[in-house]
């Protein structure tokens, strides 16, 4: 089994992070809470799916976990379409 710091340990959590956030809209501290990954890696995954265009922010508003305003995330390929879509219309 690969070591929790390891280069393949990092792209499995990155890929259960895109797979966690197709299924479900959250924050990337709900999503590395319900995951068990270190939060600021989550925020790299963030930041890659980001700039990947694989990843887009859906609606901001009260993280479940901390209480206080979050960005929610989705890597669901429809709703990544539908919002880079929206934004071009406007």
């Amino acid at each position: 089994m690969a070591d929790k710091y390891s280069s393949t340990a990092f792209e499995a959590q990155k890929k259960a992070f895109k797979e966690y956030l197709k299924l479900n809209n959250a924050s990337a501290t709900m999503a590395c809470v319900a995951l068990n990954i270190y939060r600021p890696n989550g925020c790299r995954f963030k930041s890659m799916l980001q700039e990947a265009g694989e990843l887009v922010v859906t609606h901001n508003g009260r993280c479940k976990e901390t209480g206080w305003r979050a960005d929610y995330l989705s890597c669901d390929p429809a709703i990544v379409a539908k919002v880079k879509g929206g934004n071009s219309g406007q």
